[in-house]
């Protein structure tokens, strides 16, 4: 009986040991981008140009940007030698570095987004006829 007792109880720990495992390990949501909900819209200014995006996408582009602007960097500097090298005039104006911005504030649907979009390209319109 005790036998008998010792493996029923053996048995329940097991259970409960796996379920407690696969409960505190695996149920864990896939790592992905954190979009979903509540995720907040904004405006972004690269330039000139106004975009709406969410508001996660900022950090990645702005990285993008300063990786575009250092190979664009080292074309220039490279292009730069070359003309030194071969005592040719070198006229080309170096890179720009265009950082993306966010213009206003964040906005809880992309509509609402758009619209202050809309809003910023009226201004400038205006006050690109104004001079």
């Amino acid at each position: 009986m005790k036998i008998l007792h010792s493996a029923v109880v053996a048995a329940a720990c097991a259970v409960f040991a796996v379920g407690f495992a696969v409960n505190a390990f695996g149920a864990r949501p896939a790592a992905g981008p954190k979009a979903q909900k509540g995720e907040a819209y904004i405006v972004i200014q690269t330039g000139e140009d106004y975009e709406v995006a969410m508001q996660s996408e900022l950090a990645p582009r702005k990285k993008a940007a300063a990786d575009k602007y250092k190979q664009d960097m080292k074309a220039y500097k490279a292009a730069k030698a070359e003309a030194v090298k071969r005592k040719e005039k070198f006229d080309e104006p170096p890179p720009k570095h265009v950082v993306p911005k966010k213009v206003g504030p964040t906005f809880k649907t992309k509509e609402q987004a758009q619209e202050h979009l809309e809003k910023l390209v009226r201004e400038k319109e205006e006050r690109g006829t104004k001079k």
